[in-house]
């Protein structure tokens, strides 16, 4: 991903390829998330005095671990025929010294930016991980209510089918005396209608017997009758 080389000085990172694309995303999700956080960027210059460093706290607090600018100044360029000019010399090293400050002080922010980011990562990562344990817990649960439901409903079907069938014989059984009911009550009426027809019958027949005997009585009171008339 990245190298360092002795000879650039310490601290000073060569990205690599893949480690320059890994950088670029690192880059835009902290954009992206102080952006969000409602953080504004700001741009300063690469190249700024010592004591603006001295002020901020970085040259203090980085000291240690860049590659000091003085030694830059302090490098000494052996003389020869015709030299060089010095003071122009010393500027270009006041300069470059300046401006590799400001890139380790950068690379130093980078370092904690991509720590920073880092510890973020594996934090989403955590939370993903939690929320796919969730997740499974959650489809688990699901399956086993599921379960319970379907089980709990096949024992409904089956109550509610046997007290079908137990209301179903109790109606049959109604409906059975109730036919024996009106079977019995045919027959009474029946026998009844037979008792009726009976009596009527005999009283028919005791008024028939009673004309007659009394259209008799008459014939024997008209004979009688008559024959006192003859006799006279």
């Amino acid at each position: 991903l990245f190298s360092t080389h002795e000879q650039a000085g310490a601290g000073l990172v060569y990205w690599h390829p893949k480690g320059g694309r890994i950088r670029t995303i690192i880059e835009d999700f902290w954009r992206m998330r102080h952006y969000e956080g409602g953080y504004e960027i700001l741009y300063t210059p690469h190249i700024g005095r010592s004591w603006l460093w001295e002020t901020s706290g970085h040259l203090d607090f980085y000291r240690d671990s860049m590659y000091s600018p003085m030694d830059i100044e302090g490098q000494e360029f052996p003389k020869k025929m015709r030299g060089y000019a010095a003071e122009e010399v010393r500027m270009y090293l006041r300069s470059v010294a300046e401006e590799f400050q400001q890139l380790n002080l950068q690379n130093q922010e980078f370092q904690e930016s991509i720590g920073q980011l880092k510890d973020q990562l594996d934090e989403i990562r955590s939370r993903e991980q939690m929320l796919q344990k969730t997740l499974v817990s959650a489809q688990a649960m699901s399956d086993e209510m599921k379960t319970g439901a379907r089980r709990e409903s096949d024992v409904l079907i089956r109550e509610a089918r046997v007290k079908s069938e137990r209301i179903l014989e109790q109606a049959q059984d109604q409906l059975s005396r109730i036919e024996a009911e009106i079977s019995r009550t045919r027959l009474e009426r029946n026998s009844f209608d037979s008792r009726l027809r009976t009596i009527l019958e005999e009283h028919i027949a005791m008024l028939d017997l009673r004309e007659s005997e009394r259209e008799e009585h008459e014939n024997l009171r008209f004979m009688h009758r008559r024959s006192g008339s003859e006799a006279g």
